[in-house]
């Protein structure tokens, strides 16, 4: 198995995005912040500016990615990051735990009180009757406008020519 070093490591994709007369062939270049931990490793996806997305993964160093590449140019970038990554943990150990020890005798189990009975349900009440809906409410018609009595006709041509008569 390689030595995989810590530090910021990169992966080429190529890929064709579109269909038919519209398709290109598009290359994407991502970032990742490796830490290792044993014989494990965190993948942390960084952004455009080398900072963190949030996105981790964790790989065993015998299924690392073979397509990333070390970028030592950017382990200055990697040491600023490195707080942010978080401390570094332990590998988890397989310790034998010992035997469980025998309860002596004088240590009852604790008594419970009895279970008691379910309670029942309350009855459903009757279903209520509907409510009348009320007829909408209607405004009065307008009350046509008194007739005025006829006046001379110089008032009628002020008002307009519509009240005219023939």
């Amino acid at each position: 198995m390689p030595e995989v070093p810590e530090g910021i490591y990169l992966e080429i994709k190529q890929s064709t995005v579109g269909t038919g007369n519209t398709a290109s062939r598009v290359t994407f270049r991502n970032f990742y912040a490796v830490r290792l931990h044993g014989p494990e490793a965190d993948l942390h996806l960084l952004d455009d500016r080398l900072g963190l997305t949030g996105v981790k993964e964790t790989v065993s160093l015998t299924r690392f990615p073979s397509q990333l590449s070390y970028q030592p140019k950017l382990d200055p970038y990697f040491a600023k990051l490195l707080p942010s990554l978080g401390p570094t943990r332990t590998p988890k150990v397989q310790e034998e735990a010992p035997p469980p020890a025998a309860r002596p005798e004088s240590a009852l189990p604790q008594e419970r009180p009895a279970a008691s009975l379910p309670q029942e349900r309350p009855a459903a009440a009757l279903p209520q009757e509907r409510p009348v809906a009320q007829p909408p409410q209607t405004r009065k018609p307008a009350q046509p406008p008194a007739e005025k009595k006829d006046s001379g006709w110089w008032e009628l041509t002020s008002r307009g020519s519509d009240l005219l008569k023939k």
